[in-house]
């Protein structure tokens, strides 16, 4: 055992004093399970931004209160079992260890053979992820958008406690809000900080996407692929959007490749990351449902077609793990918000079969118009050729491709069919890796790559050419007209301009989602939100902040906002800024 698990001794020392532990916890949880329901309500009362839980009731809290008995009793059973069988314990860790160090040695090994192997494609890769970063940072500081805008306002600024507990809709993807308040922390309240998570997320995912397409077809596949998603304009856009569909792009690679690994070696390791990573995901934004299920399907399938019965055992056990790990994450928002704020929102409830079945066509045929809204005709049918193409490429690679796509446009089918929803198009951008991957595959073998008619070397330049071309038409177009447009680009300069103008009695209207981009820049330079909030019936004068596009619709906006009869002034511009008016307005007497 020695020879085999270094370690044993320290494991059996630590696996006792965890069961004290254990034991201790057991009982902090049944002495706050004894906590009557009146204290406990005012204290997540004081969690809550609103500072009211409507959703603990009598009721329950005692739901609440037989968990944590149930919890506590739980760990006080492992605390137990710890103490006592403590060396079949530590050896069950030590197992654990000798396939940690395994791991670390097979990833390690992987990588070093593409970087010596591989050559010149290795080193295109790099220079793919270099210009990754590069073009990534020309646009890390583009105007905020109204969703990055409400996730800082009304999660990312407050302590993690109530930014992670507070979920009032999915706007809050935790694991990004969470990444967020912590570059707040660290860098203050800059537009580039509150974006690094999804920047780096978006500079990783080439990579990761050139190591998934070599270990799963070959490297001309990687390289290609990992050109593709350097340059690709829709994944740029939200890899500097301070948003949490980029982190769920490089989980769902990362997850399949750790698939495509189990699947060549089982290891005790691996299983635990293949738990631990789509839980990261669920913990981002629920819709990594649609993710998930495709190479959890593809591994099972393939372990049953081997008789690999225990194996697939093991792929139905990271799910139960899975699954402990994304409630054990979601307790606080259940307990704030409640379990309804997840799985019973606006979002995510069931349409009727008629707007399901009209309307998710139109979806899907928008989502390839976003995919490819930079790429010209003629590339367009290239990259559709060669995606077609993949799926009847000779020899094993073609049954292992069909069957991960299929398996996950089953699992993703499926979900459609038993909810009856229609998700918003970046909801598929975790897929556009995937299909890079797919449709490299497919010109890499038109250009004969697979079968050996032409010679390798002359691939990467073709690569590169494609990439570089690409990467110009995306350059000019997303500089023109970003895919997420900001509802208000001047909302900075405009803050700066009225934060030493404005005077009590003031107030500002514009548009609704406007007014959540003003709510950020208030923030960064400290000006009170009282001239976004207080009554407008009592100020003496008003603010109308319009975008170019909007002055033809004055008129009927100041209706809206009842400003346009005998008590107010006419409308006098006093500030034109790149693309918007701001107008001040006066009353003729007093508020």
């Amino acid at each position: 055992m020695n020879s085999r698990y270094p370690g044993y001794p320290v494991y059996t020392a630590a696996i006792f004093v965890s069961g004290v532990i254990f034991i201790i916890l057991s009982v902090v949880l049944l002495s706050v399970s004894a906590i009557p329901f009146g204290d406990a309500k005012q204290y997540l009362d004081s969690l809550s931004l609103d500072g009211n839980v409507d959703f603990i009731d009598p009721a329950k809290y005692g739901l609440a209160v037989m968990i944590f008995r149930i919890a506590a009793v739980f760990m006080a059973l492992s605390g137990m079992i710890f103490c006592t069988a403590k060396k079949r314990v530590a050896q069950m860790l030590a197992v654990f260890a000798v396939s940690l160090r395994d791991f670390n040695r097979d990833i390690i090994n992987y990588i070093g053979s593409a970087a010596r192997g591989d050559g010149i494609y290795f080193y295109a890769m790099l220079v793919f992820t270099a210009i990754a970063f590069a073009i990534r940072l020309m646009f890390i500081n583009i105007p905020i958008t109204y969703d990055e805008s409400s996730t800082f306002v009304n999660y990312a600024q407050y302590p993690l406690y109530k930014a992670l507990s507070y979920y009032d809709a999915p706007n809050n993807h935790l694991l990004n809000t969470m990444l967020i308040r912590l570059c707040y922390d660290i860098f203050g309240n800059q537009l580039w900080a509150l974006r690094l998570p999804a920047f780096f997320s978006g500079v990783m995912l080439i990579p990761v996407c050139y190591l998934f397409g070599r270990g799963f077809f070959n490297k001309q596949t990687g390289l290609l692929a990992s050109g593709l998603a350097a340059v690709s304009g829709y994944l740029i856009n939200y890899s500097v959007m301070a948003r949490g569909y980029m982190i769920i792009c490089l989980i769902f690679l990362i997850f399949s490749s750790l698939a495509v690994y189990l699947e060549k070696k089982e290891n005790t390791f691996g299983y635990f990351l293949f738990s631990i990573i789509p839980a990261l995901g669920f913990y981002t934004i629920p819709v990594m449902l649609f993710a998930y299920g495709g190479p959890i399907f593809w591994l099972l399938a393939v372990f049953l077609g081997k008789g690999k019965y225990r194996s697939a055992a093991n792929v139905m056990k990271t799910v139960v793990f899975t699954g402990l790990f994304v409630l054990l994450m979601y307790t606080p928002v259940f307990l704030v918000a409640g379990p309804g704020a997840v799985f019973d929102n606006t979002f995510v409830e069931s349409k009727s079969w008629s707007f399901f079945v009209k309307e998710l066509p139109v979806s899907l045929i928008s989502t390839y118009r976003i995919w490819t809204v930079d790429i010209p005709v003629v590339f367009q049918v290239m990259l559709v050729s060669g995606f077609i193409v993949s799926f009847f490429v000779p020899g094993r690679h073609k049954n292992q491709g069909i069957l991960f796509i299929l398996t996950e446009m089953m699992w993703i089918a499926a979900l459609l069919l038993v909810k009856r929803v229609v998700p918003f198009e970046r909801v598929w951008l975790f897929l556009l890796p995937l299909a890079f991957v797919y449709t490299s595959f497919g010109i890499s073998y038109i250009f004969g790559i697979v079968n050996g008619r032409i010679r390798a070397d002359l691939f990467p330049f073709f690569a590169i050419v494609l990439t570089a071309y690409l990467s110009g038409i995306m350059a000019l177009n997303f500089s023109i007209s970003p895919y997420e447009k900001s509802p208000l680009p001047d909302g900075e300069a405009i803050s700066v301009y009225l934060k030493d103008r404005l005077e009590q009695g003031d107030f500002i209207i514009t548009t609704d989602y406007a007014i959540t981009s003003l709510e950020y820049y208030f923030l960064k330079y400290g000006i009170p939100h009282a001239y976004l909030k207080e009554n407008m019936d009592k100020s003496r004068r008003l603010y109308l902040v319009l975008q170019d596009r909007l002055l033809k619709d004055i008129k009927k906006i100041l209706h809206v906002y009842g400003v346009s009869g005998p008590g107010y002034k006419p409308p006098v511009l006093v500030e034109q800024f790149r693309s918007s008016c701001l107008y001040v307005i006066c009353r003729n007497g007093p508020a």
